[in-house]
């Protein structure tokens, strides 16, 4: 049976136990999941709330790159990981990039120095929301970026994937003047690939689940694949194979409005039209 993978997640453990993202993992059918934090480790924070839910019946067991979680028989896999800014000097604006099987590259350097980090420690490395401007998260990475961008990709084929935003919803962005960012990563790694380059696209959620509530939609983008589920390693080294290979689903949904706009919607509208900031206003 494919292991349905959610890549890019970032769950707030101080709102909610991790019982409720077990909760959630099951019920949307998910075995395997990435909590990250930005610029940070999450990996020991979720191994001591992995140890907090054995009063529900869980049995957790962790290794160097996984945590494994067990009850009535099922398992749910939590993957060591970040998210990561490169240096706001090198590229305006700058870029993100997920790490997964390592987390202690140092964020805010050149773009290359980091992914050369993260694949020296055999890290599964992705560029997340590439085609995104992260100045403006509704509009679209400038243009006169993107031939630099590609350059890198085929620098890192086979070694960089590109990421697909479950939050990128094609007509909120063009009724907010942006374009549709899913479509062009598409287009990019398609024109890629005509040129000899391998930069396969995987399609993940990126929710910021500040709240149980925004928690139901985990996993609503993921990709499926055949995993070795034996260990943190071989959980990684298997979903690097089979990505670069193309030896995997993708399940390109974007987030629901029910979700969308009470979560990132209406905080956004705040912020740019009434000047009220939240924190992280996707959560």
């Amino acid at each position: 049976m494919k292991s349905q993978i959610e890549l890019h997640s970032h769950i707030y453990l101080d709102r909610y136990g991790l019982e409720k993202v077990v909760e959630v993992m099951d019920h949307n059918g998910l075995n395997v999941v990435a909590p990250l934090y930005l610029n940070a480790q999450s990996f020991e924070d979720l191994k001591r709330a992995a140890e907090a839910i054995r009063k529900f019946g869980y049995v957790p067991e962790a290794d160097d790159l996984a945590i494994r979680i067990e009850r009535d028989g099922k398992r749910y896999f939590l993957l060591r990981g970040a998210e990561l800014d490169t240096s706001k000097e090198e590229y305006k604006p700058n870029f993100h990039i997920i790490t997964l099987g390592y987390d202690g590259v140092r964020p805010l350097q050149p773009i290359r120095t980091m992914i050369d980090d993260a694949l020296s420690h055999d890290a599964f490395v992705i560029w997340d929301h590439p085609l995104v401007n992260n100045s403006n998260a509704a509009k679209q990475t400038p243009d006169h970026l993107v031939p630099a961008m590609k350059h890198l990709c085929r620098a890192y084929s086979g070694k960089l994937a590109l990421e697909w935003n479950g939050y990128c919803i094609p007509w909120v962005r063009k009724a907010l003047g942006g374009r549709d960012v899913n479509k062009e990563v598409i287009d990019l790694s398609v024109n890629l690939a005509t040129e000899g380059s391998n930069n396969p696209v995987v399609t993940d959620t990126d929710l910021h689940a500040r709240t149980a509530f925004a928690l139901k939609v985990l996993g609503t983008a993921r990709i499926k694949t055949d995993l070795d589920l034996t260990a943190g390693r071989t959980i990684i080294d298997s979903l690097k194979r089979n990505v670069f290979s193309l030896n995997y689903e993708n399940t390109y949904q974007t987030v629901p409005l029910w979700h969308f706009v009470p979560c990132w919607g209406v905080p956004y509208a705040l912020e740019k039209f009434a000047g009220i900031s939240l924190h992280k206003p996707r959560g």
